[in-house]
């Protein structure tokens, strides 16, 4: 087997933050740069299953700064001719249910408007012609982001992995680390099952695993894996890729609760987001319900496609029209969920399809416990 020879910087991990940076020290002046990724292929692991969703409206100015630049980047990479990230530039509608959000929300309004994002408080018709599936009526204010939108994670990683190869970086797959080499306090060089590595940097992008590479080299880093569930719908009329990514947080007083995220695919395109499911709510203790608020058709027809998915075995789906009561209820008995599963690729929807139930009431989606 080939060695990988010697870099000035190494990167351990090929997921989109590691391939970004290799694209940024590439835009930089580095270019002896070797990416190691485990797996046979890049971003096959948390990207893979990434929402893709970018949102600028954030709670520190930096952080706004941070994401704007992000966005600049991706409109550029997209108007190039080859590789491009899946970007659409749809804008994003943040909705507020309780007085507390609406608080925050100003806060946030105020960190953009001092970071020179454009953001608008809008009307609840004014959201509505914008989504107009939605019911607004119990939204006590809706944020908008004109310059918001979603791209497809697996093709901003393949983006900047050209990139990259093309100013002369390396990247290289199927290459496990199994040791940093340290001296006097400094970097010397990586071992791999592929031989050892001479370098200066070590870049730790190994996303849920970085702890792991941390250890290597006698650093403890505070990140693990928890394990989330995500929901995809089947088709709905009226929906289309260039609808605004909604944000709707759960009220600031639950304590555990649901932040329902709606966002398209890229039309041919598979669909890999959708919502987070706090772990809290696997608990063993009872039996928890996810109820699905919707149009009766739509509700109904997400709810059976809810029962094919890998579901934790306690868990029921409830199917409710818009002010009903419930009207099916969907139990899985048999599927088991564990920490590191997730949906099969075969399992995903593609072509403008809601990841997540569409409703039109408030709450968008709660758990309840028996």
């Amino acid at each position: 087997m080939d060695t990988l020879g010697d870099a000035e910087i190494v990167v351990i991990g090929g997921g989109g933050v590691g391939c970004g940076v290799v694209h940024s020290l590439c835009q930089a002046g580095k270019t002896e740069v070797l990416l190691l990724e485990k797996n046979e292929a890049l971003a096959t692991e948390t990207t893979s299953q990434a929402a893709g969703l970018v949102g600028q409206v954030r709670t520190s100015v930096d952080r706004v700064k941070l994401a704007m630049w992000s966005v600049k980047t991706f409109s550029a990479m997209e108007a190039e001719p080859e590789a491009k990230p899946g970007w659409r530039q749809v804008g994003s509608l943040r909705v507020a249910l309780t007085d507390e959000r609406v608080v925050e929300f100003e806060q946030m309004k105020s960190t953009a408007d001092e970071a020179g994002l454009e953001t608008a408080f809008i009307s609840a018709d004014e959201a509505r012609d914008k989504w107009p599936m939605f019911d607004f009526s119990p939204a006590k204010s809706v944020l908008w982001c004109p310059s918001d939108g979603y791209l497809q994670p697996n093709d901003l990683a393949m983006a900047y992995a050209h990139r990259a190869r093309q100013a002369g970086a390396r990247l290289a797959t199927g290459v496990t680390v199994e040791g940093i080499r340290t001296e006097n306090g400094r970097v010397t060089g990586v071992d791999t099952n592929r031989g050892a590595i001479a370098c200066d940097t070590v870049i730790n992008a190994a996303g849920a695993h970085a702890w792991h590479v941390a250890q290597m080299a006698g650093l403890s880093l505070p990140i693990f894996p928890v394990r989330h569930e995500y929901f995809v719908s089947v088709d709905a009329d009226g929906l289309h890729p260039d609808l605004p990514v909604m944000r709707v947080p759960a009220p600031a007083s639950k304590p555990v609760g649901w932040n329902c995220t709606i966002s398209m695919s890229r039309s041919g395109r598979p669909a890999r987001s959708a919502i987070a499911m706090p772990s809290q709510l696997l608990s063993p203790e009872g039996v928890w319900y996810l109820y699905i608020v919707g149009p009766p058709p739509v509700a109904s027809s997400t709810a059976r496609a809810c029962t094919k998915l890998k579901l934790p075995s306690r868990m029921s789906i409830i199917s409710t029209p818009a002010s009903a009561e419930p009207s099916a209820v969907f139990t899985s008995s048999t599927a088991r969920c564990s920490s590191s599963r997730w949906m099969p690729r075969d399992q995903t929807c593609s072509a403008s399809r809601l990841m997540i139930s569409m409703p039109v009431r408030s709450p968008l989606c709660t758990v309840r416990s028996k």
